[in-house]
């Protein structure tokens, strides 16, 4: 593959992209198709499942908290939380750029990788059959059934992939891009519990929530920084919004 370059560097970054799209291959590959690591999944997913289900079935003060966690406002605060997080970061780590360059850096990520996600989104349920989430089955006890009007999510007709644990896994591969250990296990740590309410209620299995959201965060991040992406959307923000992005 030609590699075209401009000032700001190139157009394609062929090792970017081949790495992240052959360690995306083998994880979900060995997920899918090796049967050893399927059945091992496979049943730390059931154990994963049966434990946190009888922690709600048999301790009422774990049901309240879990079902307003997996409602839409939850959402709402937590990417508020991650949002407001990642401001202060960029304001208090020493960088070359200016803030407003910083935001814009952090807009082209987000929002290719989103429009990536909704992509191969779409692609998967092309070509995987639909995996039902753990309550569809095991005489699961489900928190809706305290009928709130909270709209909580206990139950979906496809377990994988989890969008919610693609954005936490992105807006992890974020933070860690400002290169501080107490950010980086305060982010792991923030991620985790934002992935965790669903997993908890019985939406998705543990392995589709966390290695298959895994495998398709490193195809776009892939996708995004190996290919004309990165320079193209960064180019549009800053046209957009403010002053050329400084090489760093």
């Amino acid at each position: 593959m030609k590699t075209r370059t401009t000032r700001e560097g190139p157009y394609w970054r062929p090792i970017t992209l081949l790495t992240s799209l052959s360690a995306a291959s083998i994880i979900l590959f060995l997920w899918k198709n090796v049967k050893s690591v399927r059945d091992f999944c496979d049943d730390l997913d059931v154990r994963t499942f049966k434990f946190f289900n009888g922690l709600l079935r048999d301790h009422e003060f774990m049901r309240w908290p879990t079902a307003l966690c997996t409602t839409k406002r939850f959402d709402v605060v937590a990417d508020v939380l991650m949002l407001l997080i990642l401001l202060v970061c960029m304001k208090k780590v020493q960088t070359r750029n200016t803030f407003r360059a910083e935001i814009i850096r952090f807009l082209s990520f987000f929002v290719s990788l989103v429009s990536l996600y909704l992509v191969l989104f779409k692609l998967v349920g092309l070509v995987e059959p639909e995996r039902r989430s753990p309550t569809h089955y095991h005489s699961a006890y489900r928190v809706s059934s305290m009928n709130t009007n909270m709209g909580v999510k206990d139950i979906s007709e496809s377990s994988f992939p989890s969008d919610h644990s693609a954005i936490a896994l992105s807006w992890l591969f974020y933070m860690f891009t400002f290169k501080s250990l107490p950010v980086d296990l305060m982010s792991i740590i923030l991620a985790l519990f934002f992935c965790s309410p669903r997993l908890v209620s019985g939406a998705h299995y543990l392995s589709d929530s966390l290695i298959g959201s895994l495998g398709l965060v490193i195809i776009s991040i892939g996708l995004y920084y190996g290919s004309p992406i990165h320079k193209i959307v960064t180019r549009l923000f800053n046209y957009i919004l403010g002053p050329k992005v400084k090489k760093q």
